[in-house]
């Protein structure tokens, strides 16, 4: 990490917020049950008891917090018109994405009723905070501007090496369960397995701040294309009436461009000393977009289940 902030805590659940809303759009509906056993009505105050960071990756103070930034609602299910509360609704969510996890134990385990009611809601649930949340949050370039200067100074006084840079960009496959449809779209001949194709800016301090998906089995540098980010780049230098561009920093297999600079390559026979000198310390320095996917992949680890994704 470059930069820090004083109040670790604030820093932590904010991340923990965008990590867990770049993934919500590649969760789909899962085959439901019928049998059930009586429901538990679960509430923050009846497990506040609990290890509740283990269980759902967020303290008790952490899921009051997240239950009203996120403005959840209550949920009623189609069919019988069973209701569950927001609160029960957002555990049945962070239970699912925090480890592989089946309904059924889910219904054992935690919550009862049944698993057709779980996997409802949970979709609802899914549906609700993708629509609502996800371009304001994960695809809103404008609303990380004002931190530009500052994140480019961090990089800059780090690697010393340029001072336009606003942070580090990287793709990434989130395999998922072989498809009956569109298998050669989201077949990878280079991960050799299916899956769905996201695009990660991610600032000197380590949040993701663009996160863009999901995208087909395309090059990294298609998706810079397909995503319109250049092009909100330009807008922005043109409000800003800035000297010089604001630019990401990426790994060799993106295209050079504007506002994406690469390094130069590994046994490319034309490269100087100096550059591949100035590649390394910024690919040094890249490697925090390495960490912050990583971070999302371990914090909610369902999200990386092949068998989940469907």
């Amino acid at each position: 990490m470059l930069t820090g902030d004083d109040d670790e805590d604030d820093e932590e659940f904010c991340a923990n917020i965008h990590l867990g809303m770049g993934f919500l759009g590649m969760l789909s509906m899962e085959r439901s049950e019928t049998c059930s056993v009586p429901r538990l009505y679960l509430t923050f105050d009846k497990i506040a008891h609990l290890d509740l960071r283990t269980l759902y990756r967020f303290d008790y103070s952490g899921l009051r917090r997240l239950l009203v930034a996120l403005q959840i609602p209550d949920f009623t299910l189609s069919g019988n018109g069973a209701n569950f509360s927001r609160e029960e609704a957002l555990l049945v969510l962070l239970a699912r994405i925090h480890s592989p996890t089946r309904y059924e134990e889910l219904k054992v385990d935690r919550f009862g009723g049944s698993v057709r009611k779980l996997s409802e809601v949970y979709n609802l649930l899914v549906s609700y905070l993708y629509d609502t949340w996800a371009q304001p949050l994960l695809t809103n370039l404008r609303r990380s501007v004002q931190h530009f200067e500052r994140w480019a100074e961090a990089i800059c006084q780090k690697s010393g090496a340029i001072g336009n840079c606003v942070g580090f960009s990287d793709g990434t496959l989130n395999r998922c369960a072989r498809p009956t449809v569109w298998q050669r779209m989201l077949y990878s001949g280079h991960k050799r397995d299916h899956g769905l194709k996201y695009l990660h800016c991610t600032s000197p301090d380590g949040l993701t701040y663009v996160l863009w998906g999901p995208d087909f089995n395309v090059h990294d540098s298609t998706m810079v294309g397909h995503n319109g980010l250049l092009e909100e780049m330009e807008e922005i230098r043109e409000e800003l009436e800035v000297e010089e561009d604001f630019t990401w920093y990426a790994d060799a297999a993106f295209t050079l461009s504007r506002f994406c600079i690469t390094g130069v390559r590994r046994n490319d026979p034309l490269a100087t000393q100096e550059e591949r000198d100035w590649t390394g310390r910024m690919n040094r320095d890249r490697t925090s977009v390495e960490w912050t996917i990583g971070k999302a992949k371990t914090t909610f680890a369902g999200i990386t289940d092949k068998k989940q994704q469907k």
